[in-house]
């Protein structure tokens, strides 16, 4: 397996921002797991050459911070939760640096004010 150190950007609803990171794809999911500090993660495709990888449990959290990413997939919007790690994705499937420029993102995305809080939580 090949060891590649890979740009992607952190999109973080907490802060309402997002930074461009480096983090270590090795092809094993705990990795992009491990950058959005979630257990299982899951992929949103934006367009043909990006996607969104979020917490797949980011709407059962106590404190759940929403936001929308409007891209070619999802014109409308898409509401998603907890931090995002935007990656790009090769003819393979395979994780490979984002194309798109943060300032592309950036304008992309809008955050929401406040989070959710869940009272049925202890």
């Amino acid at each position: 397996m090949n060891y590649m150190d890979t740009r992607a950007y952190l999109i973080d609803p907490v802060r309402k921002s997002v930074f461009q990171i480096k983090y270590s794809y090795l092809g094993d999911y705990m990795e992009t797991a491990r950058a959005i500090g979630a257990p299982y993660v899951d992929a949103v495709n934006l367009d043909d050459k990006h996607c969104v990888w979020v917490d797949d449990e980011g709407l059962f959290r106590r404190h759940v911070w929403l936001w929308d990413i409007k891209s070619k997939f999802h014109p409308k919007g898409k509401r998603l939760a907890g931090l995002g790690l935007v990656t790009g994705y090769d003819d393979e499937g395979e994780t490979v640096p984002p194309t798109m420029s943060i300032d592309e993102l950036n304008d992309s995305l809008t955050f929401d004010q406040h989070p959710l809080i869940r009272k049925d939580m202890a």
